[in-house]
């Protein structure tokens, strides 16, 4: 289990979440549709391709940039944005606010075009692009250089000073 806080105050991000693989439909989503969430809740996946700005034009890029990077047909543009960037359901994202100059989108939501469009409620610092709009899967994407992983904390009940995990053991719930 992990938690994701900033990387500029240390203010707590995340729920726990627990690591998964990289989904393999990532890319397949269909515009006018409205998706579910990538992930289930308290999970993350990593995923090491490029996103977000600065966007580079197709042909600026080239075939074979973009085919090294798996587009293997012309694609509006390729990002040159950070890899490794953290996904995550929306619902475990926590002391964070939209920030609304970067919230376009293209009909019926956040496409995360402009860039990072959740910030720390702690410091202000740029976290995070959630998409949830017609087309893309409902996902929060934390930026690597902004965020840092914490060690999760239990949450079992104490009972008389001690620790009781799982609740069960303990004769709770």
């Amino acid at each position: 289990m992990a938690v994701f806080g900033c990387a500029g105050c240390g203010a707590v991000l995340t729920a726990a979440v627990s690591e998964v693989a990289l989904p393999i439909h990532l890319a397949d989503a269909h515009w006018e549709t409205l998706q579910p969430p990538l992930l289930e809740a308290g999970s993350y996946a990593v995923d090491p391709a490029p996103y977000g700005p600065p966007w580079r034009p197709w042909d600026e890029a080239g075939a074979r940039e973009a085919a090294e990077r798996g587009r293997f047909a012309p694609f509006g543009a390729l990002s040159d944005g950070p890899s490794d960037t953290v996904l995550l359901a929306p619902g475990d994202m926590r002391g964070t606010r939209l920030i609304l100059e970067r919230a376009g989108g293209y009909c019926m939501g956040i496409d995360g075009r402009d860039g990072p469009n959740l910030a720390c409620l702690g410091c202000d610092l740029p976290v995070g692009t959630r998409m949830d709009d017609c087309g893309c899967w409902q996902v929060v994407r934390l930026v690597p250089q902004a965020v840092m992983r914490l060690p999760a904390r239990r949450s079992g009940r104490s009972w008389m000073g001690r620790s009781c995990w799982p609740p069960a053991r303990c004769g709770i719930g």
